[in-house]
């Protein structure tokens, strides 16, 4: 873009760098230069290794005849050889990184994200219009530019809003070693930007994915260096990796510079025709190592709370919402020598200086503000309301406020707990937990039965007093700030979300997780798991129902069985065991648990869910405890039959699905187990082929080859339907062994799994004989709408 010279003079030897003419035309390129120029004096100061341009005059760039120019000392030294990076570079290019991050980095107010908005199929027309040699490469990869692009959008919209002092050009063209000591140059991109993008990219470009040789352990590195000079806290890199994309902006300035639209000068369009077929290259293989890439940045160490205040501004600003219940307050009796007091007027200016010293607000009039916009007119509400803690001597030393729904969000009975703060000469003393239940014991008696707290990252230590007190992250709060917990749980070492594995289709881990509420945030691709729990009394036939707590958001008060989510790092029949006890306080093991149903679908009840689901079936005369369960989910218990069940959902008292019963009570896997079927040789016709469409309803795709078996009626009356898997083309005809019955509970047929082989029954030796998870996954386009189990003998 600019071009250097090495300039031999009577005085020395100096690099000269000509600034690129078309550049300088730019609007505004003088002030960013300006810019940079004072940033780039600042990290001098501060004793960074950079090679900064002289001085002439005070100034540093040098106009001459309408060109534009920078001096710099000569350094005698290497670039970083792209292709021989080193860990030890690696982990001083994060140091360095983190070294100028840290200089001026702070939490700024929120700002609308700057999405990318390339129409790349009017580009496409454009390098078809005129032959360009792109324009193949664009057709062809049309589809993941799209796609990258959203990725990058997606990332920028869940971006903390931070600011520091940014270099986004130190990649390792951008560093020089000279005895082994790193130099940086060429700063003319310095300039204030968000730390945590600006971090991900550089790592990304130091590991390798430029030059397509991504190193796990030269990212591990730079993020050592890097979280060493500078750590804010945030852990959420991984669900970032969009950011990576940005190359989609640089791709679009070089499509236009291919395309002549920004200079005609033939050298120009010939350089953005080259880097437009590089930086495709680039976008394919970030993509093809997502996944390596995300599970080096999930595992990163995690941040030192002892680094950390209470009140610590140099954390990342995350706003986070807590919620529970006002029923089972806990007691914590105050210290002796201090006692509660309740507002009265005038006491504005100990609210604020509590405020203050807590560094709730950042002067005192930040805290008349905030006085104001919260309290300003409802101050006659304040007696009764707002409380204090007065020391021996009538010092005011904290404060909280049972407040109402100044948002403008609350449901029914729900305020709001507000500015719960101490002073910093009374903090470590256990002040807390007796003010804050104190507060919420006089919500209970204002007529509340719930209330919201809204605290932030920064105050980390309240949200271990919040957490430890039994609240709980509000759904909406952990799907817009899942980073925000993130960073919590980890700085408090307190688990307060419910985290689950993500798996493909077929059951594999993706290294992925989610937490419980923000499942919607999972990819057509992605599932999570899901159990049910039938317990049976073998002495009375009768199976164990429960009745939900009325504060459920879904399904209040209505009855079903023992049912839940699997956490990470548990097998669905280890969830199944922990939801029982959890549930209802009766204990099992996993290997008693028997599979009755397993369903694999992409919707629940009309709406996206992406989930796999087991079913499982225990044993016990043990009678339900619920002293014992954990999660208070579960108002009450009862025995009920069959018979007794089906009434009660049929006049709607049960949760949906409930109703699998009916299918293994009323149509059970019979007790041969299809033995007789299973390991048959079969023959018949494919009528609806791998690739076809159902007849009837055009939306349902037929990713195997769905056939019937010829001279065989099945429980419809028509000829018996099989999955002919293995094939990975369509077929018209077919002759295979039946390796196992998928029985639904819920239909009169069942379909049998069958595999290509020959007259004597051979499986043919390129096709792999596919597990239980695969089979699932591959008949899930149709089975999702039935419930059923894959029987083998």
């Amino acid at each position: 873009m600019h071009k250097m010279y090495k300039v031999h003079t009577t005085a020395g030897t100096y690099a000269v760098k000509c600034l690129n003419p078309e550049i300088m035309s730019r609007p505004d390129v003088m002030e960013n230069y300006a810019e940079a120029e004072r940033l780039e004096r600042i990290l001098e100061d501060n004793g960074l290794p950079v090679v900064a341009a002289l001085s002439f005059g005070g100034k540093k760039m040098i106009p001459v005849n309408g060109r534009y120019f920078y001096i710099f000392p000569w350094l005698e030294g290497k670039i970083t050889d792209f292709n021989e990076i080193s860990k030890e570079q690696c982990f001083t290019a994060g140091s360095l990184t983190g070294r100028i991050h840290c200089i001026d980095a702070h939490n700024i107010e929120a700002k609308e994200s700057e999405l990318s908005e390339v129409d790349f199929n009017a580009l496409l027309d454009g390098a078809l219009k005129k032959e360009s040699v792109i324009a193949s490469a664009l057709k062809e990869n049309i589809a993941l530019l799209e796609n990258a692009q959203k990725s990058l959008n997606e990332a920028r919209k869940k971006l903390p809003s931070m600011s520091a002092i940014c270099d986004d050009d130190m990649d390792p063209k951008n560093v020089m070693w000279h005895e082994g000591k790193a130099y940086i140059i060429d700063l003319e991109c310095l300039e204030y930007g968000n730390p945590i993008s600006s971090a991900l990219n550089l790592a990304l470009q130091w590991c390798g994915t430029v030059t397509g040789n991504f190193n796990k352990d030269n990212l591990e590195e730079f993020f050592k260096g890097y979280l060493q000079s500078y750590d804010n806290g945030f852990r959420s890199y991984d669900e970032l990796f969009g950011i990576a994309y940005t190359w989609i902006e640089w791709l679009e300035y070089n499509i236009k510079r291919a395309l002549g639209m920004v200079s005609s000068d033939p050298g120009e369009i010939k350089l953005g025709e080259t880097e437009t077929l590089n930086t495709i290259d680039r976008i394919k293989y970030l993509a093809s190592i997502e996944g390596d890439i995300c599970s080096v940045l999930r595992n990163l160490p995690a941040p030192d709370s002892c680094n950390y205040k209470t009140h610590d501004d140099s954390l990342c600003y995350i706003d986070l919402v807590f919620e529970g219940e006002l029923n089972d307050i806990p007691g914590y009796e105050l210290l002796e020598g201090y006692r509660f007091v309740t507002y009265k007027d005038g006491d504005k200016k100990d609210w604020i200086d509590i405020e203050l010293s807590a560094e709730e607000v950042l002067s005192t009039e930040h805290g008349e503000e905030c006085w104001q916009r919260y309290y300003g007119n409802a101050e006659s509400l304040l007696p009764g309301r707002m409380y204090f803690i007065e020391d021996e001597t009538g010092n005011k030393v904290a404060t909280a406020t049972a407040f109402y729904d100044i948002h403008g969000n609350a449901g029914p009975g729900e305020g709001q707990l507000h500015w719960v703060a101490v002073k910093k000469e009374a903090q470590g003393k256990g002040l807390s937990k007796p003010l804050i239940t104190y507060v919420l014991g006089v919500m209970k008696e204002l007529g509340y039965t719930s209330t919201k707290i809204h605290t932030q990252t920064n105050t980390w230590l309240a949200c271990k007093v919040y957490a430890d007190l039994g609240f709980r992250p509000e759904a909406k709060s952990i799907s817009e700030n899942r980073a925000g917990w993130k960073m919590v749980e980890l700085l408090t070492n307190r688990k307060m979300l419910e985290e689950w594995d993500v798996y493909t289709i077929d059951r594999k881990l993706t290294g992925k997780t989610c937490f419980r509420g923000e499942q919607d945030i999972l990819s057509d691709d992605e599932f999570h798991l899901w159990v049910m729990v039938w317990i049976k009394n073998p002495e009375t036939g009768k199976y164990l129902v429960s009745q939900r707590v009325a504060d459920k958001e879904v399904d209040p008060l209505k009855w079903e069985t023992v049912a839940g989510h699997s956490i990470c790092g548990e097998t669905s029949a280890q969830a199944a065991v922990r939801e029982a006890y959890e549930e209802v306080g009766i204990s099992f093991r996993p290997e008693d648990a028997k599979v009755l149903v397993t369903k694999v679908a992409t919707s629940y009840d009309g709406h996206r869910y992406n989930y796999i689901r087991d079913s499982f079936y225990f044993e016990t005369t043990e009678e339900p405890d619920l002293s014992k369960a954990t999660t208070k989910e579960v108002l009450q218990t009862k025995w009920l039959s069959f018979p007794e069940i089906r009434e009660m959902y049929e006049r709607g008292e049960c949760c949906l699905n409930m109703g699998d019963i009916y299918g293994f009570e009323l149509n059970p896997v019979p007790a041969d187990r299809y033995r007789d079927i299973i390991g048959q040789i079969v023959k018949g016709v494919i009528d609806r082929p791998l690739g076809s469409c159902h007849p009837r309803k055009k939306n349902l795709y037929y990713p195997v080859n769905y056939g019937y078996v010829t001279g065989v009626i099945g429980g419809d009356g028509a000829e018996q339907d099989i999955y002919l898997l293995g094939e990975t083309g369509p077929v018209s005809e077919f002759i295979g062994k039946v390796i196992a019955v998928y029985h639904r509970y819920d239909d009169n047929e069942t379909k049998w799994i069958v595999l290509p082989c020959d007259e004597n029954g051979i499986i043919r030796r390129d096709i792999e004989i596919p597990s239980d998870d695969e089979i699932y996954a591959q008949i899930a386009f149709q089975e999702q709408f039935f419930y059923g189990v894959l029987v083998k003998g």
